[in-house]
């Protein structure tokens, strides 16, 4: 092929339009779930392979789970890993092992149930100063440079 038809999408930018991790469309093409439709001339492999926009996106909502990865619930709770882990191992949060449909390795997994009941009961420091903006920073810093006494 020498172009990518209307309702097609070259594989490598795939990811983007639906919203796919890295891993997820080579998975998807190689278990055959998204066939390969054509590769562009003088490409080959995932580089040149061209996919149906409406398949890709069916295939997207078969594989999602109502839940997180550890990594990606660090980062939208804004947490490092450690405090995540504490979180964790105290109850906050609820796991299970489940198979990360994109990789197919078992992985913990935070339900989407567990995720909601932690959000309306707790706010993390990283949540709240996404939710101030740059100016929380700076009065932050500001107040705590107030309440250092000297001990002179």
């Amino acid at each position: 092929m020498t172009g990518v038809p209307e309702d097609h999408v070259w594989a490598l930018q795939a990811g983007q339009i639906v919203s796919a991790r890295s891993s997820e469309i080579p998975h998807l093409l190689a278990t055959r779930k998204v066939p390969c439709v054509g590769l562009l001339r003088g490409k080959t492999g995932l580089a040149g392979a061209i996919v149906h926009l409406d398949t890709l996106k069916n295939a997207m909502q078969a594989i999602s789970f109502s839940g997180l990865t550890y990594r990606e619930m660090s980062r939208k709770l804004r947490v490092s890993s450690p405090t995540l882990r504490y979180l964790l191992d105290q109850g906050f949060l609820t796991t299970y092992n489940g198979q990360n449909p994109a990789t197919l390795n078992e992985t913990e997994i935070i339900p989407q149930v567990s995720i909601d009941a932690f959000l309306q009961q707790y706010v993390t420091p990283g949540r709240r100063a996404e939710a101030a903006g740059s100016s929380h920073f700076r009065s932050a810093s500001k107040f705590l440079r107030s309440s250092i006494k000297s001990n002179k």
